[in-house]
């Protein structure tokens, strides 16, 4: 390596990866408050809207797409990774079962 390329964890990637890792878990600690059938789904949930958030501020600040230092539009593209992963090991059936027993657990409304 030579002694002018950036390393992937120093210098400017430092702060971008710290906020990824940060975003990350806050979102792992709130979709484990969540029950068990829903963490999956809370955290693929809260990942999506994390990059949303992001990529709208790399557009507001004008960020570019191409930079040798990992940007905002890099955040968001490892946060909606992220975000895909969780959401490919969600189970539809537990969900709906977790959803269909609460429905049935709560007492019913007068409409």
């Amino acid at each position: 390596m030579n002694s002018h390329t950036p390393s992937l964890f120093h210098g400017p990637n430092r702060g971008a990866l710290v906020r990824v890792a940060l975003i990350s878990a806050i979102a792992v600690f709130v979709a484990s408050l969540v029950p068990a059938q829903l963490m999956l789904a809370t955290l693929s949930a809260l990942l999506h809207w994390a990059a949303l958030f992001t990529g709208t501020f790399a557009l507001i600040a004008r960020e570019r797409f191409s930079s040798d230092h990992l940007t905002r539009w890099d955040e968001a593209l490892f946060l909606l990774a992220g975000s895909l992963l969780a959401g490919a090991f969600v189970d539809p059936a537990a969900v709906s079962a977790f959803l269909a027993e609460a429905q049935a657990a709560a007492p019913a409304t007068a409409g």
